[in-house]
Order: structure tokens, then sequence, then C-alpha cells
């Protein structure tokens, strides 16, 4: 049964989906030229709240998410079936880093500008948090021996994937690691890395690599269903 297990985790862990989703990220930037997708397009969160309704950024990325995943569902039944839709250049512009995490093209020439930074660990820890909290996992234990990986992956020291976050967020997610708390560990260590990439995508806003990006992606056809 323990065997079974491990072959489980092995073979669904988001850490391994997240590494072939990097690969296609990588081989995305290459191929953008060439693709003509029909997009579907996100309108503002703050159409969610009032005037005077303030919340951090990290909070108002997962209302976002939440908001273009409706969005994408939406699509898929307007057609009754899987429609290729992603995030416009306009919608970045607007929205910032939150909206081209949600993104699939317009995020390879971001992870290109990290890759130059020697700072793509961050992304890969953020989409791998996303990949993990999104999984539906067969057992606790499974669940545990995911965020564990995680942890070995990119908290512990001299790692080759190790984000630089501070040792409080470090013993944060240790602590939360002992007590069992699977659903809730990465919760503050997520937090810290959202941040570290805000401050990637204001440099990146003002490098070649964007430029390029609003170039290649600038004239995809967005179609808004809201």
């Amino acid at each position: 049964m323990a065997s079974q297990d491990n072959e489980a985790i092995r073979s669904e862990t988001p850490t391994l989906r997240a590494r072939l989703s990097n690969e296609e990220l990588n081989n995305s930037k290459r191929s953008s030229n060439n693709s003509s997708l029909r997009r579907t397009r996100s309108s503002s969160i703050s159409s969610l709240f009032g005037p005077s309704h303030v919340l951090p950024s990290f909070d108002v990325h997962a209302l976002y998410k939440i908001k273009t995943t409706r969005s994408s569902k939406k699509l898929d039944h307007f057609f009754g079936e899987f429609a290729p839709h992603d995030i416009c250049i306009k919608e970045i512009r607007k929205e910032g880093l939150k909206a081209i995490l949600e993104s699939k093209s317009p995020l390879c020439y971001f992870l290109y500008h990290l890759l130059q930074e020697y700072s793509s660990e961050n992304l890969f820890f953020f989409i791998e948090l996303e990949q993990y909290e999104s999984f539906s996992y067969a057992s606790l234990g499974q669940q545990l021996a995911t965020a564990q990986h995680i942890f070995n992956t990119y908290l512990t020291r001299n790692s080759y994937f190790e984000v630089n976050l501070d040792d409080k967020v470090r013993r944060t997610v240790t602590q939360a690691l002992e007590k069992k708390d699977a659903k809730n560990c990465f919760d503050s260590a997520k937090r810290a890395v959202y941040s570290l990439l805000e401050s990637s995508y204001v440099r990146f806003q003002n490098t070649n690599t964007f430029q390029e990006m609003v170039d290649d992606c600038g004239k995809i056809i967005v179609i808004s269903i809201f």
C-alpha cells in the first residue's frame, strides 16, 4: 500500500507538472509569433468593490484569478468545448502582475526576463504553490509528502531552486509542516514570493523583452463575454 502512495506522489505531484509547464513556457516564447488564438478579456477586479475598498495586492490577485477562471468557464460553455484563450496586452497593462500570472504566452516573456535576472525560481515556486493548492490529494499523507518535497526544493538552504525568503518565513512553513497543517503551510511564503515577483515585474516593464511581448502578442483577438 505504501509503495502505491509513493508512486502516486511521484506521478501526480504539482512539482513534476510544474516542471513540464516550465518547459512549455520556454517553448512557447519561440513559437508565439506563429500563433493566432482567440482570447477572452477579463474586466478589472475593481468592479467587485466600492471605490474606497483597498485590499493588499496579493489578495487582489487571488480574486482576479477567480474572476478570470469564471470567464474561461463562460467562454468554454459558449462554444460548447474548450476554447483557446489568453489575457490580452491591454489587460496586462491595466492589471499588471496578477494579469500576467494568469496569462499563457505573455507569461513566457516574463519568465525570460526572470531568467535574465537569475530569479526564475520565484516564478517556479509561485506556480508550484498554485498547483499545490488546486490539486486533489488521495490522502493527507500524500499532501504532506508533496509539501515537504516543495519545501526541500525551494526553501532548503543551498537547494538548486532556493528562493530568497527571510528566515521568519522559512520557520513559519517549517512549524506548519510539523503541525501537519498541509492546507495553509505555504501561505506566508506565497505572499512573500509574490512581493518579489511584483518587484521583478516593475523592472520587466522597462525592458526590451516587455516591448517584444507587446509587439508579438498585441494583436491577439480578444473575446469578452461578461
